[in-house]
């Protein structure tokens, strides 16, 4: 039985042996996980790179504007209209019976700002022949650089009434005839006095109404006079413009230096006769906007569109002399003769200057004005040709009348070409006006 015991106890001490060796493996086995998640987790931080960030928020693009704001002051007769009454220019003394009477309301002068429907530079009910009258309108652009045009459009001139002195010598009821007896004259009035100097520049006239004031767009700043009006974000730098006025004919004195109006060629035809228009001032962006013109460029160019059988019976000169209906470069068309001769260019030219000059003159009776020319392709070389006329532009250093192997006599006209010295006879046509 103590055997039995001995057996059982035996077992029981094997039995916690095993239990001991296999709780330890566990332990083993679990402790090399945890080191082994551990590398893993160290391993995994080593692979990460150095890192930043930068973030702009809100960008943000606004778009520039331009404003133009306007003002205007009405002068009329000597008296200049203030606070809304008349009242007499610096230096001048109301005479008896002054129109406009002073003090009375008046219209026309405005501080600056955006115009309305009932914004006028002139409204005046009672013109008489030898009133004379001048508006300073002054442009303010705001923020940006801005070319600007004036339009001048809608004119109309309607009779409103046929008192008895008007039915004596006006005839005509359809119309009125205060756009053909009053004259207007405008320019860029440089220091805002509003009293024209010969050193300003013209916008127009002095004319007549129904020429300057009908349909017409005139240049204050664009591409062609190459500098914009400055864009001020506070608007307090003024352009201005002058707009004179005469019931009557209108002429500038040199003598005087002064705008003279004469009345006396008004006469009872325009009594009770009315006359608008609407004035129009345009600013547009000048940055990147180099090629802006008030006034579009017309694409013609001196050139023949029809021809004629050939002038008189007998060539001129040798040349042959065709009737031709020419383009000019304002797009209008003009009558003109086409003399054409095949010419040799003469070779006295100084040593190291191989180029040759020909030329033809416009010498027939009646048309002696040149206004364009060419020659017909062939061998050789072109180097320059051009009118030969007072004022125009030197070929290839030299200008009218003198050019080499040719001067011309006063009054005479042509075209003139320079070709290298291997260059055969050419023909050189010249395009004469009446």
């Amino acid at each position: 039985m103590v055997k039995n015991q001995s057996k059982k106890i035996k077992k029981l001490k094997d039995r916690k042996n095993k239990l001991k060796i296999k709780n330890m493996n566990k332990k083993i086995i679990i402790s090399l996980g945890i080191i082994g998640l551990a590398a893993a987790i160290a391993i995994g931080a080593t692979t990460a790179f150095f890192s930043d960030t930068e973030t702009s928020t809100g960008n943000t693009f606004t778009a520039g504007s331009i404003d133009l704001k306007i003002d205007s002051t009405a002068h009329y007769n000597g008296m200049v209209c203030v606070g809304n009454k008349w009242q007499a220019e610096l230096n001048y003394t109301p005479v008896a019976n002054q129109y406009p009477v002073p003090n009375t309301d008046c219209t026309g002068s405005f501080g600056w700002k955006d115009l309305t429907s009932g914004d006028k530079f002139f409204n005046y009910v009672d013109v008489k022949p030898g009133d004379m009258g001048e508006n300073t309108i002054s442009m303010h652009v705001i923020n940006n650089d801005a070319w600007a045009c004036m339009k001048v459009n809608n004119l109309t001139s309607i009779d409103n009434g046929f008192t008895e002195p008007e039915q004596v010598v006006d005839t005509n009821t359809a119309k009125g005839e205060l756009d053909e007896t009053m004259y207007v004259f405008g320019w860029l009035d440089t220091n805002g006095d509003n009293i024209y100097q010969s050193s300003e520049i013209t916008l127009f006239g002095p004319g007549k109404a129904m020429d300057v004031l009908n349909n017409k767009t005139y240049t204050i700043a664009d591409s062609i006079t190459g500098t914009p009006l400055t864009g001020d974000p506070t608007g307090v730098t003024p352009y201005h413009v002058g707009m004179q006025w005469c019931a009557g004919t209108m002429s500038y004195n040199p003598s005087s230096g002064k705008l003279v109006c004469d009345g006396a060629t008004m006469g009872n035809a325009a009594q009770t006769d009315i006359m608008t228009a609407d004035v129009v001032f345009d600013v547009v962006q000048s940055r990147n906007n180099t090629d802006f013109r008030c006034v579009p460029q017309l694409v013609c160019d001196y050139s023949v569109v029809a021809t004629g059988a050939e002038y008189g019976s007998v060539p001129l000169y040798g040349a042959t002399v065709t009737p031709v209906l020419v383009t000019n470069t304002d797009c209008t068309t003009v009558n003109a003769l086409k003399i054409e001769k095949a010419m040799n260019f003469q070779q006295n030219q100084p040593a190291g200057n191989p180029a040759g000059w020909a030329g033809w003159s416009c010498l027939e009776p009646g048309y002696f004005d040149a206004i364009g020319g060419g020659v017909i392709p062939a061998n050789g070389t072109i180097i320059a040709q051009g009118l030969a006329e007072t004022g125009a532009p030197a070929i290839d250093g030299h200008a009218y009348p003198v050019y080499p192997n040719q001067t011309f006599p006063v009054g005479e006209e042509g075209w003139v070409v320079e070709a290298a010295g291997s260059t055969p006879p050419t023909s050189i046509y010249v395009l004469c006006a009446q």
